[in-house]
């Protein structure tokens, strides 16, 4: 839980507090309907987002069999689902097109800053192997010239 929390806090955060600033905006600007517009479309991103790293973070901890078999399968019903809550969102009336559209865009933008942020600033933590004690003796190996020149063998 530590490695998605340092690869994708950041993310959650800013998509998040972009979210609550479209929604503020829109209750400003056009009232209960377009905030109420707002938080879906900041929701549906959030949501689409956050599932997806699913994969990514089960292959983070060495699992890449069922990584793989969660990409493939996840990704397409992920667009399928959120197709289809854009066209109930799009074609509804209950909804205001334009806070949708601009939430969505700010809150998909201050994800991947987050993202890109955090991959930026990331260290993961590399263990060397330690030098053997007694290094293996080359004594009976032919010199660097003769192995190139094949010079043992014209002698």
């Amino acid at each position: 839980m530590r490695l998605e929390r340092e690869l994708l806090g950041r993310a959650f955060v800013l998509s998040l507090a972009a979210g609550a600033v479209c929604v503020v905006v829109a209750l400003v600007d056009g009232g209960g309907r377009a905030a109420v517009s707002a938080a879906v479309g900041a929701a549906m991103v959030v949501a689409f987002l956050a599932v997806g790293q699913v994969p990514v973070a089960a292959a983070a901890r060495g699992h890449r069999g069922m990584a793989a078999l969660l990409l493939l399968l996840g990704y397409l019903s992920r667009v399928m689902l959120l197709l289809l809550a854009l066209l109930i969102v799009l074609n509804g009336e209950g909804l205001d097109r334009v806070p949708v559209g601009v939430s969505v865009m700010a809150t998909a933008a201050a994800w991947t800053v987050g993202a890109v942020w955090a991959l930026v600033r990331w260290r993961p933590v590399l263990i060397e192997p330690a030098a053997p004690s007694n290094p293996p003796s080359h004594s009976a190996s032919v010199s660097t010239d003769e192995a190139s020149t094949g010079a043992e063998h014209q002698r």
